[in-house]
């Protein structure tokens, strides 16, 4: 819920595109072999293969979500100051 306010709370606006492509894309890659984005990923990037387990790129998932979720809770608490 907070990541949710935070995304309206990033400032330049052109850093919630490129700050939540990179959490999505991150996402869609931690899922792992189920899905055919992975394989596609497999394919096209290079060095890929020498990882360990695709699962650890969720760090970076959670990495984009605590940000969000930090700057819901500044917002929050603006709104709650202000109000």
């Amino acid at each position: 819920m907070l990541a949710a306010l935070g995304v309206d709370r990033a400032r330049p606006p052109a850093v919630r595109p490129l700050v939540g492509g990179i959490g999505l894309l991150f996402l869609l890659i931690s899922l792992g072999a189920g899905t055919p984005f992975f394989k596609l990923w497999w394919t096209v990037m290079p060095l890929v293969k020498k990882t360990r387990a695709p699962g650890m790129v969720f760090y970076v998932v959670a990495l984009v979500t605590a940000m969000f979720a930090g700057l819901g809770v500044e917002r929050a608490l603006k709104e709650r100051a202000s109000g």
